[in-house]
C-alpha cells in the first residue's frame, strides 16, 4: 500500500460541488507526489481523519460502486483520483491487453469511460509480464510499452490532464527481483511514456524473509533500490515510494 509521506502542493483551483466528480482542469504536476491510498467501497467517514493539506493524489485500490463520493472527496481538496488497473480491470472495460494491442477504439473506450467516472488517471499495476513460450519474452516486453504508449496516447486525447503511472516493483538492476520479473518490462521505455513509477517498497524484505507484505521497509534496503533506477536511466524525480 502507497503511504502518504509529508508535503504538498496545491494542484488547481478547487471545484464547486456541481463538478465536483469530474476530472480536474489542466494543472502542473506537483514537485513532490503525495499518495493516499484507499478502496472507494469503504465507509466515506475514513477520509475525515486524511491530511488533505499533504495529499496530491489518491489511488482508489479497486472500484467497487462509489466512486463519485471519493472522487468528490479527493478534487474538493485539490488531490487528483487514480484508480489501480491490472489486466482483470482492463478487461472489465474492454480492453483485453494481449488481444487489442493494436485496436485504437479499445483503449479509446478505457480513456472515455474513465473520463466520465470523474477519475483523473491510472495506476498500471500489471507485475507480471512473463511470456508462455520464452522464445517470445522479447515480443512480450515490446509489447507492453507499446501497451503503455497506446493508453497513455488515449487518455489524453480523452483528457489532456490525464496522469498515468506505473506499479513498479523490487530492485531494477537485479536479475532475481520479484522472482525475474523486471528483466520482462523495458523500465526506461515505461518511463519515458509515464508520469510516475509507484515504487512497491514495502516488498524490499521479501529477498530476506521471502514475505511481500511488510508494513515498512529497512533503510538499508531503500538505498539500494532508489540508486538502483537511474543506473538504468530512470530519473529519481520519476519515483514515488510506498
Amino acid at each position: 500500500m502507497l503511504l502518504p509521506l509529508l508535503v504538498a502542493a496545491t494542484l488547481t483551483a478547487l471545484p464547486s460541488a456541481d463538478d465536483c466528480a469530474r476530472p480536474l482542469p489542466p494543472a502542473p504536476l506537483p514537485e513532490r507526489e503525495v499518495v493516499a491510498t484507499t478502496f472507494s467501497k469503504v465507509d466515506g467517514s475514513v477520509w475525515s481523519d486524511w491530511e488533505w493539506d499533504s495529499i496530491t493524489t489518491v489511488v482508489d485500490v479497486y472500484r467497487f460502486g462509489n466512486e463519485s463520493s471519493l472522487a468528490c472527496r479527493a478534487h474538493s481538496h485539490g488531490a487528483r483520483l487514480l484508480y489501480n488497473f491490472g489486466d482483470k480491470e482492463f478487461l472489465h472495460w474492454g480492453l483485453n491487453r494481449s488481444r487489442d494491442l493494436h485496436n485504437a477504439s479499445a483503449y479509446a473506450g478505457v480513456a472515455a469511460a474513465l473520463a466520465a467516472s470523474g477519475a483523473d488517471g491510472l495506476l498500471v499495476d500489471v507485475e507480471s509480464n512473463v511470456a508462455k513460450d520464452p522464445s517470445q519474452q522479447a515480443a512480450a516486453r515490446t509489447g507492453f510499452t507499446l501497451f503503455m504508449v497506446q493508453l497513455r496516447r488515449a487518455l489524453l486525447a480523452a483528457n489532456p490532464a490525464a496522469v498515468l503511472a506505473f506499479a513498479a516493483t523490487g530492485y531494477p538492476d537485479r536479475p532475481d527481483s520479484n522472482k525475474g520479473a523486471w528483466p520482462h518490462f523495458d523500465l526506461p521505455a515505461l518511463a519515458n511514456t509515464t508520469d510516475y513509477f509507484y515504487v512497491m517498497a514495502y516488498g524490499t524484505d521479501a529477498f530476506r524473509d521471502n514475505q511481500t507484505a511488510h508494513s515498512n521497509a529497512q533503510l538499508s534496503m531503500l538505498h539500494g533500490l532508489i540508486a538502483g533506477y537511474p543506473k538504468i536511466g530512470v530519473p529519481l524525480h520519476h519515483l514515488v515510494l510506498g
